[in-house]
């Protein structure tokens, strides 16, 4: 075998090791920032794997390649690999370690080119120490920099057109705020364009208003056409934004990342997104890193099994909900991290049809260093993942979105369907249900009986579980001990103000209330329901568990479980 080029950049910054994953892990950013010219397709294959190719002119020519999935430890590690089709170069490998040296942060970045043969090794050693090292080498250093208090080394979008410019200007002095007019105006010439795509209201600070000033005055944007709103459809396995609607309105979405179709109106699983309007900026942003750690920050780690290979995946996870899944998808094995006498090591074996543990059932570890060695008994490559379960903090639900002061009413009429409601604050008894292992079947036929119950308000359900709001919590209770069995299914109850939206169909529970409910249901093992710890002081809940003769059992840092 030809010895790889290789180029390598050790450096050291005072930034934490989390602060320092989260920039260099984003290599869409990194990739961006270098301008690598990179893209990217997704092929969805018939035994539910991906096969993702990129494209980039290398050496004078145009080059293709495979993009494997990335191996990753968060935050310690990532490996990225990239087959190439044709050309003098056999493969890529670029690697990042990060280790912590009492208050400093050591970096290693590696990049290796397999050249075809010894002939063509003189070539890619110019493409690669003296074109690409040196770029690499300044985008590194520049993120450095910017952890240690410098400018973020991002590129300035592309100065907007007189025709934009002047959009921009008759557009801003119609707004009603002044002041949120001047952030907007400045944002839209200054901002990353990454940043621009998805910008969040939420983020008060930088817009100088409170949340509902600052909600008023993205709405207003809206309305006045110096922005955009989009109701995006999240994918519950990548929670990446697969499909954007300038209307809401009910979709069954296909994920080619992760080669699935989910339920688009199910409550976590629609988003809302602001961008500029195409008249003051009209820009696609194409990926330029597509297996990018950071795209899916929920997973804390990932690996390439051949057949019949085995993996330990080492990792500190405190209490908390997690799984290990595997694309092609197979019934997944839910991990709950919980203190008591337990042990922090297992093995897992990934089958044909699910991954499984010797006991056959879920996995229950004590928090700190785990050890779980992962088995692939198959004879298919399977990309295994480890993540924490649960809807990322930073993604700005409909639910989130419709709680927000004002949003309601200043929806603009032509984004919403003709039979959009909204009834805002419903106090309500809340149950959500997880199936093990998921079984369309199951969840609809308990659907059907839970609707039945003339103190069941709503019910939602998707392929993996369902959620129901009931007038009572009592309500929601029996429902739970009545009707569910305690082999398969795990629950998350809760009582909390709802929002009952129409327009998807038929009427969708949406809210923070629910959202930390099913958050509940995944943390829990089946026969112990669980409780978000932020509703425990609500004497409606309280009063409801006592009575039922449910007490807390074991507290974590997110949710009780409830022992009888």
């Amino acid at each position: 075998m030809v010895s790889p080029v290789t180029v390598e950049f050790k450096r050291t910054t005072r930034a934490s090791v989390a602060d320092t994953w989260a920039l260099l892990a984003d290599t869409d950013r990194f990739n961006r920032t270098v301008d690598f010219g990179f893209s990217f397709e997704e092929h969805p294959q018939a035994d539910g794997s991906v096969h993702r190719t990129g494209t980039a002119r290398i050496l004078g020519m145009q080059m293709s390649w495979q993009e494997l999935p990335f191996s990753y430890r968060k935050p310690a590690w990532f490996v990225s690999r990239r087959l190439f089709l044709g050309g003098p170069a056999r493969e890529l490998r670029s690697s990042v370690h990060l280790s912590s040296s009492g208050l400093e942060t050591e970096v290693r970045y590696l990049v290796q080119v397999f050249p075809r043969s010894m002939l063509l090794w003189p070539a890619v050693a110019v493409e690669l120490r003296s074109r690409n090292a040196p770029r690499i080498e300044k985008v590194l250093d520049a993120i450095l920099e910017h952890l240690g208090g410098g400018m973020a080394p991002d590129p300035a979008p592309p100065t907007l057109s007189a025709r934009e410019s002047t959009a921009l200007i008759e557009i801003g002095r119609s707004l009603e705020s002044p002041e949120f007019a001047a952030h907007l105006k400045d944002f839209i010439r200054r901002a990353p364009l990454q940043e621009q795509a998805r910008m969040n209201p939420l983020r008060a600070g930088l817009w100088g208003a409170d949340s509902e000033g600052t909600i008023r005055g993205f709405l207003d944007a809206v309305r006045k056409g110096a922005l955009c709103l989009t109701w995006e459809l999240l994918c519950p396995l990548c929670w990446g934004p697969k499909l954007a609607l300038e209307r809401s309105g009910p979709r069954q979405v296909h994920c080619s990342s992760c080669n699935i179709r989910y339920d688009g109106t199910f409550p976590t699983q629609v988003a809302v997104n602001f961008r500029p309007a195409p008249q003051v900026r009209d820009f696609d942003l194409p990926l330029q890193c597509i297996g990018s750690p950071e795209r899916q920050p929920h997973v804390l780690a990932q690996d390439l099994l051949a057949p019949g290979a085995e993996v330990d995946v080492e990792l500190t996870l405190q209490s908390g909900a997690f799984r290990l899944r595997t694309l092609p998808m197979r019934a997944p094995l839910p991990l709950t991290i919980r203190d008591g006498r337990l042990s922090r090591e297992s093995v897992v074996f990934v089958g044909h049809d699910a991954l499984t543990t010797q006991s056959g059932l879920g996995l229950t570890l004590a928090p700190g260093q785990v050890r779980i060695r992962v088995k692939n008994t198959t004879d298919r490559p399977v990309t295994m993942m480890l993540e924490r379960r649960g809807l990322p903090a930073d993604v700005l639900t409909a639910g989130r979105f419709f709680e927000l002061p004002g949003a309601v009413e200043l929806l603009p009429e032509e984004l919403v369907a003709p039979d959009f409601s909204v009834r805002a604050h419903v106090p309500s008894g809340l149950l959500a249900l997880e199936r093990h292992p998921a079984d369309a079947g199951a969840v609809t036929e308990l659907a059907a009986k839970l609707l039945q119950l003339e103190s069941a308000r709503l019910v939602a359900k998707r392929d993996g579980g369902l959620v129901a709001t009931f007038t009572r919590f009592d309500d929601a209770l029996a429902a739970l001990t009545q009707l569910v069995p305690s082999k398969g299914w795990s629950a998350g109850l809760g009582w909390g103000p709802v929002h009952e939206v129409g327009g998807f169909g038929e009427a969708r529970p949406m809210g923070t209330a629910i959202e930390q409910t099913i958050a509940a249901a995944m943390a829990a093992r089946p026969g112990f329901p669980c409780v978000p710890c932020s509703m425990l002081d609500h004497d409606t809940l309280r009063a409801g568990l006592r009575h039922a003769g449910w007490a807390p059992s074991v507290v974590g840092s997110e949710v009780v479980e409830l022992v009888r």
